[in-house]
């Protein structure tokens, strides 16, 4: 069986190559920009943001806030809106089925916080809004738990991303969010103790576990560390209560590394990591990538607020361990066969290794924390520039063509997204320092992160 990423030379590229690799990045984003245009040209059958006319909305929308002065990119930006304002979209009657990534709400989420005029595509958004805040209100008062429907693709916590979202806007209360949160919290703990009573060792037991079709994954997509990821983004005076379940299950997470770096795709059956798992899969939804960018957002979490979330420095060296080991494999492993989306592809794992450096540069202390934020942002970098070959593999059948080739999760929005930010950073770098190889790569004003995961 070939293997599920492209091996790379390793040849990590210095502050010197930097200039020749923007000018690689920019002609791969244009060109990219100029096949999904294309693509627009016939009309798409899915809405969502993960393979649909939302998703490339976002794309554009993200390109044209880092290039303003792009009138093409901002007429794309607004045409692309038009259309998605006048898409037929439901009501949601179960907050299992109501994230932002794959159901409608991420369709009112976005047309909300939009400039649309368009009175009508706004009064129906607001309803979609309201009928998934009434479908955990539902749910919540019925006597029956389970542990199930709480991920961030189709689930709750992706609710809580779209309500996250809206709150920036002040379009949603908090109340609205303590709501969602209560009931995964409630599923979460409810999940940890049949989980708990199904392993041997009930002591190597984490605090919080949830279930997808009856299946306890840990990634982003479908699993632990995605829906920890949205709690993380909550204010902080609401997640109090729960910060020690998130924290104590976030260890038991590390301790289900293996010696590689990686994570098995669900909870091993004897409570941590026994060796015996296939851990293959290095992608956003399954595997280190997902895992990287959570620790990370701790990391940082613990940095910026560190009297407001209090996370204790043996937990903290443990992240950092956990971490290395995790991007490392990223690194070699993240150049992958299924293309240059966000999913599983190339693009995901750009933003992990961002999500490192970004973690790293808040740290205090001396300057090794910066240097090696430099490290990682090389190997984003390189990543990307790879990426910009990708229709030559593709063509040799060295890369794989995904169903939806211009989507934003699935295909070429989501690598957009990512060469766009990866120029930005490049462009942003003290030009003081061009000569130095230690350069400070990221300006925290260019951060903008993974598209509807870890950009709030």
């Amino acid at each position: 069986m070939p293997s599920r990423y492209i091996r790379h030379d390793n040849e990590v590229p210095g502050r010197k190559d930097f200039s020749h690799i923007q000018e690689e990045i920019r002609s791969g984003l244009e060109r990219g920009v100029a096949k999904i245009e294309e693509m627009g040209n016939s009309k798409p059958h899915h809405t969502s943001v993960y393979v649909g006319l939302a998703g490339i909305y976002v794309m554009f929308s993200r390109l044209s806030s880092l290039e303003p002065g792009d009138a093409r990119l901002r007429t794309n930006s607004d045409r692309t809106l038009l259309s998605l304002s006048k898409s037929s979209i439901t009501v949601i009657t179960s907050p299992s089925r109501a994230s932002f990534i794959e159901t409608p709400v991420g369709i009112a989420c976005l047309i909300l916080t939009s400039k649309t005029p368009d009175k009508v595509a706004l009064a129906s958004c607001r309803s979609i809004i309201q009928s998934a805040i009434q479908s955990v209100v539902i749910e919540s008062s019925r006597d029956t738990w389970d542990d199930d429907g709480c991920e961030v693709l189709y689930g709750r916590a992706g609710l809580l991303y779209g309500l996250l979202r809206l709150r920036k806007n002040e379009l949603v209360s908090v109340r609205d969010i303590e709501l969602v949160i209560t009931s995964i919290m409630t599923r979460g703990r409810f999940g940890a103790s049949v989980y708990r009573d199904s392993i041997p060792n009930q002591q190597q037991s984490p605090a919080l576990m949830w279930s997808w079709h009856g299946k306890r994954y840990l990634g982003a997509a479908h699993g632990v560390a995605g829906i920890l990821q949205m709690l993380l983004a909550c204010p902080l005076d609401v997640l109090n209560p729960y910060i020690p379940d998130v924290l104590r299950t976030v260890e038991w997470l590390i301790d289900c590394q293996d010696e590689d770096g990686n994570w098995p795709t669900k909870a091993p059956k004897h409570g941590k990591a026994s060796g015996d798992e296939n851990n293959e899969l290095v992608q956003w939804c399954h595997g280190a990538t997902g895992i990287v960018i959570l620790l990370s957002t701790l990391l940082k979490l613990s940095s910026q607020k560190p009297q407001e979330f209090p996370v204790p420095i043996r937990l903290i060296n443990k992240m950092m361990a956990s971490i290395r080991k995790g991007a490392s494999l990223v690194y070699r492993h993240g150049f992958l066969r299924k293309g240059v989306g966000l999913c599983h592809g190339v693009g995901g794992s750009i933003y992990a290794l961002l999500s490192v450096l970004d973690a790293l540069v808040l740290m205090p202390g001396d300057s090794d924390h910066r240097h090696n934020s430099v490290y990682y942002f090389q190997r984003a970098v390189h990543l990307a520039y790879l990426a910009t070959s990708y229709e030559k593999l593709t063509d040799n059948g060295k890369m794989g063509a995904p169903d939806r080739p211009g989507s934003l999760y699935e295909g070429l929005a989501g690598m957009c997204c990512a060469w766009s930010e990866i120029a930005q950073r490049i462009a942003a770098i003290d030009v003081e320092g061009e000569s130095s190889e230690h350069t400070n790569p990221q300006p925290l004003s260019v951060v903008n992160g993974f598209p509807g995961y870890d950009d709030l």
